[in-house]
């Protein structure tokens, strides 16, 4: 398998490094934009759902998006998810379990990434999972902080070893 930063394979990463990122922007200024409609008082509603009628749809195609551009650089040669010819988590490096974070209103993103297919899957939920309770953060007189959102952090041991 070819490598390098012109590869496939490094492009593929690439993909999965900045599309999360850019639907999380994305998301962010849907929300934000929905959150001031509803400070102006143009609606009272939560948003995105239903928020001022634009922010679901906004959502919905940056996610697409999203999604679609790690399946273009590394679903093979058909560009989809579909397991003909993808890399493989391992091929790229990934985790092979989805952190059991919970997506406020939503489900759990744990669980094993087996195909790129779940990988995917598990990206798309992880960034909503940010998003959303970042997005909560913003609006405390809105809603309250989803108990979702506190997530309890392990600890690590690090053995530094003597030199004597």
């Amino acid at each position: 398998m070819q490598s390098g930063t012109a590869s496939p394979l490094n492009s593929c990463q690439r993909a999965i490094g900045s599309a999360p990122t850019q639907f999380v922007e994305s998301k962010s200024k849907a929300l934000q934009k929905c959150w001031d409609a509803r400070l102006k008082g143009l609606h009272s509603n939560s948003c995105p759902t239903p928020g001022d009628g634009i922010a679901a749809g906004r959502i919905q195609r940056a996610q697409v998006k999203a999604m679609g551009a790690i399946c273009r650089r590394c679903g093979g040669s058909d560009l989809a998810c579909d397991g003909a010819g993808d890399f493989t988590p391992a091929q790229i490096g990934f985790v092979g379990t989805c952190p059991s974070v919970t997506v406020p209103g939503g489900s759990s993103c744990g669980g094993p990434i087996n195909s790129l297919q779940d990988l995917v899957a598990c990206v798309d939920c992880v960034s909503e999972f940010k998003v959303d309770c970042a997005d909560a953060l913003t609006v405390p007189g809105f809603e309250s902080y989803p108990t979702q959102c506190n997530v309890q952090v392990g600890t690590t041991s690090t053995t530094i070893p003597s030199t004597t």
